[in-house]
């Protein structure tokens, strides 16, 4: 049995992990809050972007866009969304693994990883696989220059035939209990046929309709790369703070283990200690 000066040291020390846990559950609180108003800002922006594209894809040659012709399955891009720190449960695991998953099926030598978020970069390069091009470190001052950076960098590779498809891996949120990892086809881009609508005004065009569908795609697909980051941020806060409240639970157990366990070592102890002075009484009296 241990001593008392041991289970106070672990009593002490587990208190203070227990005021760190506490303390980073309120940050990761507060971070995803954020997170969520982020993710309320940009949303009517992208349905109203989408609405658009999808009336003037209708309009327009679609094909003969070079972002939007299928090519003959070659090489791929998986660009896999992670975190840059971890103590956020199995978050970052779960990506990870649905993204080496999915570049193993398109098979390792012909597809390449872009790796998005510390976490990532570690496991993919750690293990040899083809990561042409890092973002890590980019989490804790997210921005939408971010995302314009990404985007300018997979438009610029799908437009070179470096890749014939590019794929995004990430963690979708969902509630602060739930986030789901989800895959979605980035390149080549499949347009959404426009619902049916008898209010329908036909826009004037300036100065074609073509020109217009060329920006709107860029400006598209920088939308979606950004609401993809915003979404793997409140994930990543949402997962981070579970594990600390987690944590935070599980050391107030521990704490009440070994208050437990002290008590009956004292209580031992006092024992031992008044059988001692018993005895010795009573071979005095003898």
């Amino acid at each position: 049995m241990p001593n008392l000066r041991t289970i106070r040291r672990r009593i002490t020390s587990v208190t203070n992990i227990q005021q760190v846990t506490r303390a980073m559950y309120m940050v990761a609180a507060a971070k995803m809050r954020k997170a969520q108003e982020a993710i309320l800002k940009d949303r009517p922006y992208a349905l109203k972007l989408d609405e658009i594209m999808s009336r003037v894809a209708s309009q327009v040659d679609q094909q003969a866009h070079p972002l939007v012709r299928e090519r003959e399955l070659e090489r791929t891009t998986v660009v896999v969304i992670a975190a840059d720190r971890g103590l956020c449960g199995s978050f970052n695991s779960n990506v990870i693994r649905r993204g080496a998953d999915l570049v193993d099926s398109y098979g390792g030598d012909r597809t390449e990883v872009i790796c998005v978020g510390g976490k990532s970069r570690d496991f993919f390069t750690s293990r040899g696989y083809d990561v042409a091009q890092e973002y890590a470190g980019i989490f804790g001052d997210l921005n939408y220059g971010y995302a314009q950076a990404i985007t300018e960098d997979l438009i610029s590779r799908y437009t070179s035939a470096r890749t014939d498809r590019i794929e995004i891996v990430c963690n979708e949120f969902k509630s602060a209990l739930v986030q789901e990892v989800m895959e979605t086809r980035f390149l080549p881009l499949l347009p959404r046929p426009p619902e049916a609508d008898p209010n329908f005004v036909e826009y004037l065009y300036e100065p074609s309709k073509e020109s217009v569908w060329d920006q709107l795609v860029s400006r598209h697909l920088a939308a979606k790369v950004w609401r993809t980051l915003l979404e793997s941020n409140a994930s990543e806060q949402a997962a981070r703070m579970s594990a600390m409240d987690n944590a935070t639970n599980n050391a107030d157990d521990m704490i009440q283990e070994l208050t437990q366990l002290r008590n009956k070592v004292r209580q031992t102890a006092i024992t031992s200690e008044i059988t001692e002075i018993v005895g010795g009484a009573d071979a005095l009296a003898g």
